[in-house]
């Protein structure tokens, strides 16, 4: 599965504050027909779903299935990122007959990481949930 993280940039940059949608995308081939992914299966770093998706038709035919993912659920699900450097991230699913599929981009992390509220820390102290 070929899968393409802000497509149409050369380089993947993710801000790590961002709280924009990120949009990623599947390629559809002659031998890959995204039309029969199952969407609601559809995983970012084994836990962020799709907020919205579409299917779009290229010039020479193809279709791809369009993705946008929470930039901020992504961030948190990868964990301790840091400014600088590059990571790669997966996307896992299912056809809608069944069969696993998975495939990954990477991107470059820049700005800095979101600091927490005085209130989520001493939520996240005490034990709670954040």
């Amino acid at each position: 599965m070929v899968v393409d993280i802000k497509p149409g940039t050369r380089q993947n940059r993710v801000n790590l504050r961002s709280k924009w949608l990120l949009p990623i995308s599947i390629r559809g081939s002659q031998n890959y027909d995204v039309t029969e992914i199952d969407v609601s299966s559809l995983r970012l770093a084994g836990e962020v779903e799709p907020l919205q998706w579409r299917f779009k038709k290229r010039a020479r035919g193809h279709t791809d299935l369009k993705l946008k993912f929470s930039s901020e659920e992504m961030c948190n699900a990868l964990g301790n990122l840091e400014p600088g450097r590059t990571y790669e991230v997966w996307i896992t699913g299912r056809f809608k007959n069944g069969t696993r599929i998975m495939g990954s981009d990477s991107f470059i992390a820049v700005g800095r990481p979101a600091r927490k509220q005085a209130s989520e820390i001493r939520r996240s102290s005490e034990g709670g949930e954040p």
